[in-house]
């Protein structure tokens, strides 16, 4: 699971600093444009990813123990709402491969979540 973690803290810290610092670079790689409000929500998606991602990162540093349990949960609560959203949107819009790539991913880290949390032997 901390190497899950890790890797998935990684991956969310990257997306989180591109959606900060590039959100008009970033969004249109979806078919989607941007007006000064959206760049907004955009900028506090990112800070979101880069707070779950910091989390993920520091929990894959510690000893995986009972206490943790809440937060692993909490990370799992938000990838299923992140698969969710994501699922949704490309069933609202003009689906694209970027789209369903973003859903992928969402599945990707939800799958593994719920597997070492829920299914994997000797985990909390």
């Amino acid at each position: 699971m901390k190497l899950f973690l890790k890797i998935q803290g990684i991956l969310f810290i990257i997306i989180g600093v591109c959606l900060i610092l590039m959100v008009p670079k970033f969004f249109p790689l979806y078919g989607l444009e941007l007006n000064l409000a959206g760049a907004m929500f955009g900028r506090w998606s990112g800070a979101a990813f880069l707070g779950i991602g910091m989390i993920s990162y520091s929990v894959s540093r510690q000893q995986i123990t009972e206490s943790f349990k809440g937060v692993i949960d909490g990370l799992f609560v938000c990838n299923v709402m992140g698969l969710g959203a994501t699922v949704f949107g490309q069933m609202q819009g003009d689906p694209n491969v970027t789209g369903w790539m973003a859903v992928i991913f969402w599945l990707a880290v939800t799958l593994g979540l719920a597997y070492f949390r829920f299914l994997k032997r000797g985990n909390p």
